[in-house]
């Protein structure tokens, strides 16, 4: 009935994502279970949004990759090897919890927005549907992306074609998440839906996910949009995919990345989570630089304001 596209862009995109994440918490978060966890991360953690591990309490090793390294450890990330696995949807059908983490606030307990497993889950099931359905779009003729086996042109020249429709796909999903992301914090939307992605300060792995289903939902429409107004080569749209998903993750991880210079880097996005009026746009911060809402994720020593 479907495709056997559909169903390997779909489980490419659920999977992937579950693989990516699950690594990030085991090469980051993951500490001997003991009463010092090296950031604060264990049962002892306070509520994020009124304490912070004091510097003397931080160990060299979590400075080296932790972009808030004062701050606990939030969501359901796994910090110790007896955590549960930190994927959402497994802590909902098992209701097993991270140490602390099983409430919202209160002293000694874990900050875990109280849907954060359930959106979540609905979220990434979401956007695997995406995908599913872009793959079928493709296979149908429906898109309007074109390549694949048969390269009818030199090799430079699909290089180019592949890098040019990758160019195009980044610019308009730049563009349009940033005035989406600006309209997500109106008062309207940020008290209906926008505020429960702010809940965290300083999101650590598998926070990414913590959206209204209905902003995810809009956003979804933007980010696989591109092949059905724009000609592509199908590399192209893989590339951008690829490298959309594993920026939405790493922005998310608290993990400290740069690349090229600072063309990407994930104290960016971290910093509008901690200072909130800056920084929109994903992944890359051109279009901030643009419209004057541009802050240096490294340098700004502001606070996160009450909100």
């Amino acid at each position: 009935m479907f495709s056997r596209l559909a169903w390997a862009c779909g489980g490419i995109q659920y999977f992937g994502y579950i693989a990516l994440s699950t690594l990030i918490e085991l090469r980051y978060f993951v500490k001997e279970d003991s009463g010092d966890a090296g950031d604060g991360n264990d049962a002892r953690s306070t509520s994020e949004r009124s304490t912070t591990t004091s510097s003397s309490d931080v160990d060299e090793e979590v400075r080296e990759w932790k972009i808030q390294p004062g701050r606990a450890a939030t969501g359901t990330v796994r910090t110790t090897k007896s955590d549960p696995w930190g994927f959402p949807l497994y802590q909902m059908i098992t209701g097993r919890h991270p140490k602390g983490g099983k409430h919202d606030g209160g002293k000694g307990a874990r900050v875990i927005h109280p849907r954060h497993r359930l959106y979540a889950s609905v979220n990434l099931l979401m956007s695997a549907c995406f995908a599913f359905a872009v793959g079928e779009s493709v296979a149908r003729g429906w898109t309007r992306m074109y390549g694949g086996s048969n390269v009818d042109a030199t090799f430079i020249g699909s290089i180019y074609d592949i890098l040019r429709g990758f160019a195009v796909a980044t610019v308009w999903q730049s563009v349009l998440e940033y005035y989406w992301h600006r309209a997500m914090h109106a008062r309207w939307f940020y008290e209906r839906a926008h505020k429960i992605h702010h809940f965290y300060v300083s999101p650590c792995c598998w926070c990414d996910l913590c959206i209204h289903p209905m902003e995810a939902f809009g956003y979804y429409c933007i980010l696989y949009a591109p092949g059905f107004f724009f000609p592509l080569h199908r590399a192209s749209f893989i590339l951008y995919m690829a490298v959309m998903g594993v920026c939405g993750v790493m922005d998310h991880s608290g993990v400290d990345v740069s690349f090229a210079d600072g063309a990407y880097d994930t104290t960016f996005h971290d910093a509008h989570h901690r200072l909130f009026f800056v920084n929109y746009a994903f992944p890359f911060d051109i279009i901030d630089r643009l419209c004057g809402t541009y802050v240096h994720g490294r340098t700004d020593p502001r606070p996160s304001p009450s909100r």
